[in-house]
């Protein structure tokens, strides 16, 4: 498998492309949208996709693997979920969890006492600011809270591993138990993960790697197989 490797920033507002390139068709890796529309739909453009029937898909059969962090910070979130939703659901893309969908769940799901996963502080809601203006209907943004879950921690393909930060066995082997077969959040494995201290600390620490897996501006095109 030959790996060609773009690095975007200022211009797609898009922290990274990767394309991986098989004998069957490319899958172009796309991480950390943080709610830029408008660069999302000229980056996918700018790689061949058509929108067919409100659909962006491949005239190749070429797919986007998404790295997650599609909300927060940018302008157009409504264009994000638009896009990524259905090319996710009727298979012109895959995607894996980012954190601050995680956050977003979090701060929608009550512990059972009243209280939320992720406390309502100014912190926390200043992060969602932008998330919860496009959204100020509690229903409709619920719904897309929902879809988050639908979204696994990581993807473990034929050709290649995606997780939205660092693979890391030990720590998903503890996560396991808390997930389903597609390697999704359960409603009562949030919940249990929430009341065991040692894998809470474990999501925290998987958090916060999250947050500064593709930041600094470098990959290793020797570490793709493992991070992704």
């Amino acid at each position: 498998m030959k790996n060609r490797i773009i690095l975007i920033y200022k211009f797609w507002k898009i922290e990274t492309l990767i394309t991986l390139n098989n004998e069957t068709r490319n899958n172009h890796i796309i991480g950390d949208i943080h709610g830029h529309g408008k660069s999302l739909q000229q980056l996918l453009e700018h790689l061949g996709y058509q929108l067919i029937d409100g659909v962006y898909q491949h005239p190749e059969k070429h797919r986007v693997v998404f790295l997650g962090d599609f909300i927060d910070r940018g302008p157009t979130h409504r264009l994000v979920i638009d896009i990524v939703k259905p090319m996710i659901e009727q298979g012109h893309a895959l995607s894996v969890m980012g954190n601050h969908e995680y956050n977003a769940i979090c701060y929608h799901t009550y512990d059972g006492e009243g209280n939320y996963l992720r406390p309502h502080t100014h912190k926390n809601t200043k992060q969602h600011e932008a998330f919860l203006i496009s959204y100020p209907d509690d229903a409709e943004r619920l719904a897309i809270v929902e879809w988050f879950k639908t979204l696994p921690l990581w993807l473990e393909l034929e050709d290649f591993r995606v997780v939205h930060a660092c693979w890391h066995e030990g720590k998903m082997k503890v996560l396991n138990p808390y997930l389903n077969e597609d390697n999704c959040l359960t409603d009562e494995g949030l919940l249990g993960i929430f009341n065991n201290v040692e894998v809470s600390s474990i999501m925290q620490v998987i958090d916060q790697v999250n947050n500064n897996a593709l930041g600094g501006g470098e990959i290793n095109p020797h570490m793709e197989q493992k991070c992704l």
